[in-house]
């Protein structure tokens, strides 16, 4: 039931003599023949609750039914618009498909029409989108017979799904009012919503259980990992109660090692917590992956001190993250070698990482979209640093991805040199110092030596600055200039980061002459026509192979890579890419699309198919030097979204 079909409902049962559809049609601002539709939809939903409209011809309708009856509910109108400010469908869908997930005895189509108040008709839509996603994402099974509607398949699979819809769930983008606050660690949205879609008040007594652990661990978890084990302890909960368990199988059970055998203890005491805390009995296999959890979950970094830590670390793990750095640093020309920081936090995210990646345990990056928009370059030189890891490494999410993007921007910002920078402000003498207040505080590589009015700079010297931050434009400066709201939002703040980055780069390398070095001019193509990502990968790779850069099987390998992950980086950028056993000579083809497509979850526009091998590596990190600078650079790609033939695609890389 929408919006509009609550409202009305609400206006029926508030009245006790009969209203005609005109009245109704007038009161809520629709037409009659919407109130029509709306009161059918209503009349099936009175219906499963032994309740009546009754429509008196000439007259009106009104409801039929009991003062009690009428005031439950009211009562579940109210509760229901607690729950959820929106309940659209796709909320809708995600709390019915949770229902089934920690329920093992299912549920009928007259409960869920009640308790969402929508037709059985809704409900039969929603559960026919809910089939298709189930089986194609989980390989699980929803089943109807006589015992009601329920799912079927592995107990696994059926807690994936559950954390992944609750993960989704956290992420909705709803207007939430009147939150109570509360003692939790979680943030308040997200404490509410995982009350909300588990239908469970127990948030607090898991907190309080974990917050023991930490203090047995002797560490704080990081508050990410803290978020993915309170969750999966509460879907333990739900579904223990349910009466389904993992079997010894199923855990994958975990040889412990000597030093790790006081987790182990600490995973038996939060299980004999949970327990007698919720009166269920808690299973080996169970505690098995509350252990793994643990060993999983990722430490805060400020409780540590870099030279005990990695002192402690397995070089194993040092050697790995020793290893991305100078892949990363020599592919964005950029070096990141003895920033110790750096080093620490990516040991702290990359020991957990890899106990993740063994178990198969997932970790949701809320901000895993806005990473990859922000900083597509990157994420793009982060992922094919992951492909000379081994395969091994291939089952790394975009989510996990999306996290040592952020610990690389940080050093990246780090490292830039600080710039004397003046500020040009017409506003007056406030504004001018609001705006280098907010600059030297949140730019950190920037040093404000001046705020002038726009008629001053003319005759100011600038030949010891090296950026103007201007709340006007300038058409004329000697310097290099960055124009700005006068309340210098977030936005202003990135864009003058990213425009000293993209300078410090450009400044150190200055040309893309290695990446002009392998295109190929007849692998670069102008799409007017819409095409599928099936089509645009055969083009690129079949002309390739045709030329001999590429053995055939270089497209399979394509289509397999993008199958564990798909390879859209934002900005409207795609970087798919083969395996390197199939690649004879390194080349880039280059597709840009005048109709954007989804590629994997977003819209791209701009295609890089690499084909690039590691018998000269030194030669491949040139190139991908050119290229991230290339990604990187937004006036690079603003230029190449709007081209309209090969020949402008390679004038533009030519251009500095």
């Amino acid at each position: 039931m929408n919006n509009r079909q609550e409202q009305l409902l609400d206006l029926l049962l508030n009245m006790e003599q009969y209203q005609t559809i005109k009245a109704l049609s007038d009161t809520i601002q629709v037409s009659v023949s919407t109130v029509h539709n709306d009161l059918n939809v209503i009349a099936e939903m009175l219906e499963n609750k032994q309740m009546q409209l009754h429509k008196k011809p000439s007259v009106g309708v009104k409801i039929i039914g009991s003062d009690v009856q009428k005031k439950d509910l009211l009562h579940g109108l109210t509760t229901q618009r607690k729950t959820s400010t929106i309940m659209s469908a796709e909320i809708r869908r995600m709390r019915i498909v949770a229902k089934l997930l920690y329920y093992r005895d299912g549920t009928s189509l007259n409960k869920l029409s009640e308790e969402f108040y929508v037709s059985k008709n809704s409900i039969v839509s929603d559960l026919s989108k809910i089939k298709q996603e189930l089986n194609e994402h989980y390989g699980l099974n929803l089943i109807k017979d006589y015992k009601g509607t329920r799912i079927s398949g592995s107990e696994k699979e059926i807690r994936h799904a559950l954390s992944d819809v609750v993960n989704e769930f956290l992420k909705l983008d709803i207007e939430e009012k009147d939150l109570e606050e509360n003692n939790s660690r979680l943030e308040l949205s997200s404490y509410y919503r995982l009350q909300n879609i588990f239908e469970f008040d127990g948030l607090e007594e898991i907190e309080a259980i974990i917050t023991e652990a930490e203090a047995q661990l002797g560490y704080k978890i990081n508050d990410l990992s803290y978020m993915n084990l309170v969750t999966h302890i509460a879907i333990l909960i739900k579904r223990l109660k349910a009466g389904s368990t993992y079997t010894v199988d199923e855990s994958h059970i975990v040889y412990t090692l000597p030093d790790q055998k006081e987790t182990l203890d600490i995973a038996n005491h939060i299980a004999e917590k949970i327990s007698n805390q919720f009166h269920i009995k808690i299973p080996s296999a169970e505690i098995n992956y509350i252990y793994q959890y643990l060993v999983c979950s990722g430490i805060q970094s400020d409780y540590l001190h870099y030279n005990n830590y990695v002192d402690s670390i397995d070089q194993y793990y040092i050697d790995i993250v020793d290893e991305i750095i100078a892949f990363v640093s020599d592919s964005i020309h950029c070096d990141l070698h003895e920033d110790k920081e750096l080093k620490l936090s990516l040991l702290v995210h990359v020991v957990p990482m890899m106990q993740r990646m063994k178990y198969k345990i997932q970790i949701n990056n809320p901000l895993v979209n806005e990473i990859k928009s922000r900083y597509s370059a990157l994420f793009s030189v982060i992922t094919l640093a992951i492909e000379i890891m081994g395969d091994s490494w291939n089952a790394i999410s975009d989510d996990e991805i999306g996290f040592l993007a952020i610990h690389f921007q940080a050093a990246i910002e780090r490292s830039v040199e600080e710039k004397r920078v003046i500020i040009v402000c017409p506003e007056g003498i406030g504004f001018s110092r609001l705006i280098a207040q907010r600059i030297e505080r949140y730019v950190s590589s920037v040093k404000v030596v001046d705020t002038i009015p726009y008629s001053s700079l003319k005759t100011k010297d600038l030949s010891d600055i090296d950026l103007v931050v201007s709340t006007v434009p300038i058409l004329e400066c000697s310097k290099p200039v960055v124009e700005v709201t006068s309340f210098i939002s977030e936005f202003d703040i990135q864009g003058i980061n990213n425009f000293l980055i993209e300078n410090s780069m450009y400044e150190k390398e200055g040309e893309f002459k290695h990446l002009l070095e392998i295109i190929d001019d007849d692998n670069i193509f102008i799409e007017e026509k819409e095409i599928s990502k099936e089509e645009v990968i055969h083009k690129m790779s079949q002309l390739m192979s045709d030329k001999g850069y590429v053995d055939k099987e270089f497209e399979e390998s394509i289509y397999k890579r993008e199958h564990i992950r798909s390879t859209e980086i934002g900005n409207m950028v795609a970087i798919p890419h083969g395996s390197e056993v199939y690649v004879k000579a390194p080349t880039i083809g280059i597709t840009v699309l005048k109709h954007p497509m989804i590629w994997g979850k977003q819209k791209v526009k701009i295609i890089f198919l690499i084909a690039a091998n590691l018998e000269d590596l030194a030669h491949t990190k040139s190139m991908l030097r050119d290229l991230y600078s290339l990604i990187d650079s937004q006036k690079h790609i603003t230029l190449l979204k709007d081209v309209t033939t090969a020949d402008e695609v390679i004038h533009i890389i030519e251009t500095e």
